[in-house]
C-alpha cells in the first residue's frame, strides 16, 4: 500500500516517523498567493493565463 500526502507540520512526522512527506512552506505559499491576488486587483502586473509560480518543495 502507498499513500501520497503533503505535510506542513511536524505532527505527522511525530506520529508516523517512517513516513516520507512532501513539505512546502505554508507561509510562503500564502504570501505568494496574496501577492499575486493583490497585483491582479491593483492591475500592477496582470499575470498571463500560463504564468507559473514555483514554491520549493522538499521530500523527507
Amino acid at each position: 500500500m502507498s499513500i501520497t500526502a503533503f505535510s506542513d507540520t511536524q505532527i505527522v512526522k511525530g506520529l508516523l516517523p517512517d513516513f516520507k512527506m512532501i513539505k512546502q512552506d505554508p507561509f510562503l505559499l500564502g504570501a505568494t498567493a496574496a501577492e499575486i491576488i493583490a497585483n491582479q486587483i491593483s492591475d500592477k502586473s496582470a499575470t498571463s493565463q500560463g504564468e507559473k509560480f514555483i514554491v520549493p518543495a522538499h521530500f523527507g
